[in-house]
């Protein structure tokens, strides 16, 4: 999964900051998987790695540094960006949500945008927010009779998601 994503991202990035600045720039796989979620060491640093399986996307996992309390939430908070809901299970990921915002963090880093500090549930809202507005939208069209194809062409130009 990494190496077909992590393609994909690659060859935006090249388009993006031009073949000067990613010379030399590759994808590299793990040589390792975690098997299950758990207390890791590494770089004598205890960390706690919080598998969520399939919410944003499939194989979601986060990082708890458990001595600074640094939360490491990668794509399933975006703070001041629309979150990418492209491969998302919503209803999990909403369920994970919850479950991030009842970790012992000082310090919260999502994917996308700036940190949070322990008591700013802001970035957290805002993902919820978001994700509860795209469900709500995609019903009531359903709803309405529209085609999938209808529901995301309308999505576009919508002023909810402006």
């Amino acid at each position: 999964m990494i190496l077909q994503r992590c393609a994909q991202c690659l060859t935006r990035l090249h388009t993006l900051l031009g073949e000067a600045e990613m010379r030399g720039s590759e994808v590299i796989a793990p040589d390792s998987r975690l098997n299950a979620p758990g207390r890791i060491e590494v770089g004598g640093r205890a960390l706690q790695v919080l598998a969520f399986g399939h919410a944003s996307a499939p194989g979601d996992l986060a990082v708890l540094d458990l001595r600074s309390g640094v939360l490491f939430a990668g794509a399933l908070v975006s703070n001041g960006r629309i979150p990418d809901a492209h491969d998302a299970d919503v209803e999990h990921w909403l369920t994970t949500l919850d479950a991030l915002a009842a970790l012992p963090w000082r310090v919260l880093v999502p994917g996308y945008g700036a940190p949070v500090a322990a008591g700013d549930f802001r970035a957290l809202n805002l993902t919820r927010d978001y994700l509860l507005a795209v469900r709500a939208y995609a019903a009531e069209r359903f709803e309405r009779g529209q085609s999938l194809y209808e529901v995301v062409r309308d999505a576009r130009a919508a002023s909810e998601f402006a």
